[in-house]
């Protein structure tokens, strides 16, 4: 269990460095759109770097690590399935534009995790237009509407 975490961190950290990453090299946004995706992304790394390194030094000595049940989600495949369910959200969002490509991947995970057509569309639909609502109404954040295809030079 402890590598499945371990990965889940690594592919944690690489999602949110590289949708920062998309941000500034591919949309170009300047400096102020990215401030708060920034402060985000290295709040993150650092509980993900205590947290992997609380894993990587195990439990005290004399004390037993003690799980609860159904503690860590369990994938079927293994931790490179989770790492790459986490990573598919890139070329979701390159490919279809922002809102129509968080909600098609939002509404594929929720789908393939059991949950039935309406709560998946739901939970699509949800993610999508409150992410929207945030990034775009409130933080005046230009999110790519468009797919990268279809815009022009």
């Amino acid at each position: 269990m402890r590598r499945l975490e371990l990965a889940c961190l690594a592919g944690a950290a690489l999602a949110t460095v590289g949708l920062c990453l998309l941000g500034w090299l591919t949309y170009d946004y300047s400096a102020v759109v990215l401030r708060l995706p920034v402060m985000v992304t290295a709040a993150m790394l650092v509980v993900i770097a205590a947290r992997a390194v609380a894993l990587l030094r195990g439990p005290a000595p004399g004390v037993e690590a003690i799980a609860a049940p159904h503690s860590q989600p369990e994938f079927k495949d293994g931790w490179v399935k989770a790492v790459l369910w986490l990573l598919a959200v890139l070329p979701a969002v390159v490919l279809l534009g922002y809102p129509l490509g968080l909600g098609l991947y939002v509404l594929a995970f929720v789908r393939l995790h059991g949950h039935g057509w309406r709560t998946a569309v739901a939970v699509g639909v949800a993610i999508s237009g409150l992410s929207y609502l945030g990034f775009a109404l409130l933080l005046s954040v230009p999110l790519p509407l468009m797919p990268l295809w279809m815009e022009g030079p």
